[in-house]
This record gives structure tokens, C-alpha cells and sequence, in this order.
């Protein structure tokens, strides 16, 4: 991309953010302000509640935002909307992300947006009609600075429906693609499976198939994404988080799988969070520390709790304190080649989306959020 196009991209990116910022700021007035809640002490751990970021501006409007980094830098996320499957391109400038209006592209649920090892995008969803897994392939335009969704296709169509929760996706460093979703069933506690997927074809003729599943837990809102583990000579495969499916607590659950064609699916066993909550995801940093983020459960107005830890054996030794700096529900996050983080969300109190940075302190182990520029 040259130096002009990149210009005028981000003189385009940076208005129509203006635009959608006044649009929604309308939203806003109609909503109350953050309040700020106490710390909580539960169990010997500590948490710490600053509160000292109001999240803006707000870039989208709908739920469920899925967000993921593309080869070139540019961020994309994806929503949904009254039914519609909407998606925005974001580029971080002078401490800023500037974003590109919403532009619906389909229409479904319960998105998941992945950017493949080869630079193509796979978007996974739940048919908004039926409990049937639809997806589509695009990739970045340098033309047009748009997404072609060149490829749209479905499995488990009419046999192995899925139930009502949200989907999980990642590709290993090895380069399989993972899909996690929950089996369907008419009783309220059902089993996550997890499915294998590849590609078929070539070029604009590329669909995707499933190749296998295995059925590895219960649990709701799990969540996967990919993990190296260097010490123990590059293993790699995916970490999931998961809330309980019990009607009586709301336990957090994390653990590790490799996923080998020829033997199938090997998770280990879960391990039990110190934290309560639901709706968690992960992210393995470039440093392999680990940031696990959830929407919790203490107080008012839906806090994101985050807590990070470092890999010990089997194991992630997770810091005594979990951290809220600013509310939100239906977080992503994920890391920018920059090497700041980048958090999504839905504002509790409104149907905007909105944005958070932040910078990993190792020295204090834990990550400093930021609103209005770095």
C-alpha cells in the first residue's frame, strides 16, 4: 500500500469516525455514567476496581463484536445488528483507532472473525433463522480499502444443529483451524464440541468442510484461542475459557488441547479460575504471558475484570489480583503489531460499541488501559 493511499485512508478513517462518533454520542446522552464500585475481597484475592477509564468513542452500534488484526495492521471488527452482520475497519494513528462506517454483509448471529495464516479472513456464525453454521471467506482489497467476501457457505445443515451460545475460532501455529460450538439439545446443561476445519479448492473457489469433532466439555460461553509454549520445545495448540454451566455458581475454567489430525483432539483436564464471572476470552501476549478478560459478576453496571499469569508446567500461575478499569460486556481482545492491546465491547448501558487500548507492564503484571490517546 502506498504512502498515499495510506494518507487519504486515514483522512477518510478519521472523518467518517467523527461522523459516527456524533451519531452515537446521541446514544450516549440518553444513557448514565460509570459509577465507581468498591473493592471486593473474596477468598484472599484482591480485587481492584480503579475505574479510571471511560471507554470512547464509540465506533460501532449492536452486539456480540468480534474483532481480529489483519497482515497490513489494519484491525477488523464484526458485529451483530437487529439480524445483520455488520463489520468495520479500524487503523491505530497518533494514539487513536479511526474507523470506517459499518457496512452489513450478511445476516446471522454469534459472529467470529479470524485472520488465517495465509491473510484470508474465515467468519463463522449462527443462521439467524435456524441453528445451522454458515461462514465466509474474504480478504483485504488494496483498490478499494474494503473487504471482499468472496466465499459463502454452511455445514451441519439439517443433521448436527447447534445450540444457542457463542461460537469459538482460532487456527493453531501448526495451521489447523479450530470451531468450537455448543451441541444442540432441549435440556438447558448440553456439551461443547469442537470441530477441525479445512480448506477446499483454490482461489475464489475456496470453501471450507469440517473434518472431524470430538465432544470436549461442558460448559457456556467458551471462548479458544492459540497458544506456543516455548519451554517445552514449541508446543502449540489452543486455550480455551469457559463459564460453568451450573445454575447454582458462575466459575470460570480454562485449559489447553493440541489438536493432531491423526489422533484427534487432546485436551487436558480443566482447571478452575480464582475468579467468578462469565462471558471470558484469552490471549497469550508475545511475551507468553496470558490475559484472560470477563464480564463480572460483582457490583453494578457489568465491570470487565482482567487478570494476567505465566505459564508454570501444565499450568497458568495466575497474579492475586484481578483489575477492573471500565464496564462492558461482550468483550474481544486482541494484540496490535505494535504490540498494544486493543479491547472491544458493548456499552452495558446502550446498544454502542466501543474501544479501550492498553500497555502491558510487566514489572507491575498487569495491563494499564487508555481512552483519549497514548
Amino acid at each position: 500500500m502506498d504512502c498515499k493511499k495510506t494518507v487519504e485512508r486515514r483522512m477518510k478513517m478519521k472523518t467518517i469516525s467523527k461522523m459516527i462518533f456524533s451519531m452515537l454520542v446521541v446514544f450516549a446522552l440518553f444513557y448514565p455514567d460509570s459509577e465507581s464500585h468498591a473493592a471486593t475481597d473474596k477468598e484472599g484475592l484482591q480485587y481492584l476496581d480503579i475505574n479510571e477509564v471511560d471507554p470512547k468513542p464509540y465506533y460501532s452500534w449492536g452486539d456480540n463484536p468480534t474483532i481480529t488484526v489483519l497482515d497490513n495492521g489494519l484491525v477488523l471488527s464484526v458485529s451483530e445488528y437487529k439480524g445483520d452482520l455488520t463489520y468495520t475497519l479500524g487503523e491505530f494513528y497518533e494514539g487513536e483507532i479511526y474507523w470506517t462506517f459499518p457496512e452489513a454483509y450478511d445476516t446471522g448471529r454469534e459472529p467470529e472473525i479470524l485472520t488465517l495464516d495465509d491473510g484470508e479472513l474465515l467468519e463463522v456464525h449462527i443462521s439467524h433463522r435456524s441453528f445451522d453454521i454458515y461462514y465466509n471467506l474474504g480478504r483485504f482489497n488494496e483498490e478499494t480499502n474494503d473487504i471482499d467476501w468472496y466465499s459463502v457457505g454452511n455445514f451441519l445443515v439439517g443433521t448436527a444443529k447447534v445450540g444457542f451460545d457463542k461460537l469459538g475460532l482460532a487456527q493453531t501455529f501448526d495451521g489447523e483451524i479450530a470451531l468450537t460450538h455448543k451441541e444442540f439439545s432441549p435440556f438447558i446443561v448440553a456439551p461443547y464440541v469442537m470441530r477441525v476445519l479445512e480448506y477446499t479448492g483454490d482461489g475464489d473457489d475456496r470453501k471450507i468442510k469440517d473434518v472431524f469433532d470430538e465432544t470436549i466439555d461442558l460448559g457456556t460461553q467458551l471462548s479458544i484461542t492459540d497458544y506456543r509454549n516455548a519451554s517445552t520445545s514449541g508446543t502449540s495448540g489452543v486455550l480455551e475459557v469457559h463459564q460453568s454451566d451450573s445454575l447454582f455458581n458462575n466459575h470460570l475454567y480454562y485449559r489447553f488441547g493440541n489438536i493432531k489430525p491423526a489422533n484427534g483432539i487432546g485436551m487436558n483436564a480443566p482447571h478452575r479460575f480464582d475468579d467468578h464471572g462469565k462471558d471470558p476470552v484469552a490471549l497469550q501476549l508475545d511475551n507468553e504471558i496470558y490475559l484472560t478478560m470477563f464480564e463480572g459478576t460483582r457490583g453494578d453496571n457489568n465491570p470487565t475484570w482482567y487478570r494476567t499469569g505465566e505459564l508454570s508446567g501444565a499450568e497458568i500461575k495466575w497474579t492475586s489480583t484481578t483489575y477492573s478499569q471500565f464496564n462492558g460486556t461482550n468483550n474481544d481482545v486482541v494484540q496490535l503489531q505494535n504490540g498494544l492491546l486493543l479491547n472491544v465491547h458493548k456499552d452495558p448501558d446502550g446498544p454502542s460499541l466501543r474501544y479501550v487500548l492498553g500497555t502491558w507492564d510487566y514489572e507491575a503484571q498487569r495491563v494499564w488501559w487508555w481512552t483519549n490517546g497514548l
